[in-house]
């Protein structure tokens, strides 16, 4: 990831002689190869130092030592405070330290500590495309504990654009995340809310369209609002949708027929009560 490193030069100028003009300190019978080059000066000695303990601090790097690349760059750096590679190359190293720190803190749960490392990361290094994802990743995951679903999706898709290599995790905690969503429509509907259960099962859905649990779910929930409406025509056909695509479900459609059934019996006895008899009679 790193550019390679061009040696500069070191030492004097060599003298090529032309035809009549001699060398200076020389006669024109001499040649290049006479003169001695000078002693490189210490700021050469240096410059030269600082390419070789980059070089090796490179290979710390690539073995993920990142405390002793960091300790060898800044000491490369203080040989050589011009020289942009190893100013980049110590900004990676420490990137790559923050980024990791980071992966720890949120792999704990500390999700506002692991997003400030890698918004510093990010700082020094700003188009790694490992630690955009990453921040991304728990930015997503905070969210969803605060049960801030549709911004939790978003950083989750963000986090794949930014690095598509790691996708298959990503999808797996997007799983793990509807999982929970689901969980809180099955609490709405529970209570009789089937609007909101509706919602929970559509963004449940959102966070993974393979599952048939979520889609199942929702077709149940679709079915009930629809009775709870006076729409039986609806409500069955939703259930004969459900029956249809998965055959396995014969008991929970039938339970879920029978239940509807009686919603519109209370609905017609009540309607009787208060002496709507064509009301009733609908039910």
């Amino acid at each position: 990831q790193f550019d390679n490193i061009q040696v500069p030069p070191v030492g004097g100028r060599v003298c090529v002689e032309t035809p009549g003009v001699p060398c200076p300190g020389g006669d024109s019978a001499s040649t290049s190869q006479d003169q001695e080059p000078p002693e490189p000066t210490q700021e050469e000695i240096d410059r030269q130092q600082a390419i070789e303990i980059n070089d090796q601090a490179l290979i710390l790097l690539a073995q993920k030592r990142v405390h002793e690349a960091i300790a060898m760059l800044e000491r490369a750096r203080q040989l050589d405070r011009r020289n942009r590679t190893i100013a980049r190359n110590l900004d990676f190293a420490r990137a790559a330290l923050l980024n990791n720190e980071g992966v720890d803190l949120g792999n704990a749960g500390r999700y506002s500590e692991a997003i400030a490392k890698l918004e510093a990361a990010l700082r020094l290094y700003p188009n790694d495309k490992v630690t955009k994802s990453n921040l991304e990743f728990y930015r997503a995951v905070q969210l969803s504990a605060q049960k801030k679903y549709s911004q939790s999706l978003q950083s989750f898709l963000r986090s794949i654009q930014a690095n598509k290599a790691n996708e298959k995790n990503i999808r797996a905690a997007m799983r793990n995340v509807g999982i929970g969503v689901n969980a809180d429509g099955v609490t709405r509907f529970r209570i009789g809310d089937f609007r909101g259960a509706i919602a929970f099962f559509k963004m449940a859905m959102d966070f993974d369209k393979a599952s048939k649990a979520f889609r199942t779910n929702l077709t149940m929930s679709e079915a009930f609002l629809a009775g709870e409406t006076g729409d039986y025509a609806g409500a069955a056909k939703k259930l004969n949708q459900m029956l249809k695509s998965d055959p396995g479900e014969a008991v929970q459609v039938q339970e879920a027929r029978t239940s509807i059934a009686k919603m519109a019996s209370e609905k017609g006895d009540n309607a009787l009560k208060n002496g709507d008899r064509k009301a009733a009679e609908s039910y």
